[in-house]
């Protein structure tokens, strides 16, 4: 079969940008996928759980809406913290942010699998540097620390209660039952500060007008 291809002025290969060029193509296998049935024995193949089709397609549509609710979730977040951090205006310490730079650059190193000095010697041969390379981070590490500082500042200010019974349960899961005292103080202390975390978004998307 014969056809025409035709490219837009953007086509990022310079070759093809904006030519029109003919293309042959020779079929030389065709195959057709067999599809089992949708019954009860394919619900069955597919979870053990599922006993029917109809058990099946529930579950399928649960699926579905907790990633729209959790989709729809991330956006009114996303739309909170950013008026916030619009409505609020306070200097994020420097010492913070370079911080903060210093850790994502740990990890680009670590990502990467060389050394760090095998990574600054291609930086020297290319012209570059440590800090043009990481230049580009420090906006966005600098509004991410903003918005979790309003947050921690919010959590602060609230004071959200936490479920007592809930706290020592989650504390006994994350340490050993002979941790000494000052230990698991240490840990229920932590707990409860990232269980009253959880709730600020909650909050923020309960009490708001956006």
């Amino acid at each position: 079969k014969k056809f025409e291809k035709t490219y837009g002025e953007d086509y990022a290969n310079p070759d093809y940008k904006g030519k029109t060029i003919t293309l042959i193509v020779n079929v030389t296998e065709v195959k057709e996928r067999q599809l089992p049935e949708v019954d009860d024995e394919f619900a069955q193949d597919v979870k053990e759980e599922y006993h029917t089709v109809e058990d099946m397609k529930n579950a399928i549509k649960a699926n579905l809406q907790k990633e729209v609710d959790e989709m729809v979730d991330n956006a009114k977040k996303d739309a909170i913290i950013e008026k916030l951090n619009e409505s609020v205006n306070f200097a994020v310490p420097a010492s913070m942010v370079d911080f903060e730079l210093e850790s994502s650059w740990r990890d680009y190193v670590r990502q990467t699998g060389l050394s760090e000095d095998q990574i600054l010697n291609y930086f020297k041969q290319s012209g570059m540097t440590k800090e043009s390379f990481t230049e580009g981070w420090r906006e966005p590490a600098t509004k991410n620390l903003k918005n979790q500082l309003i947050l921690e500042a919010i959590q602060k200010k609230e004071n959200f209660e936490v479920d007592e019974a809930a706290l020592e349960e989650e504390l006994k899961k994350n340490i050993k039952e002979d941790t000494d005292e000052s230990t698991k103080e240490y840990y229920r202390n932590v707990l409860r500060d990232n269980m009253q975390y959880a709730k600020v978004f909650p909050f923020l998307i309960e009490n708001n007008n956006l």
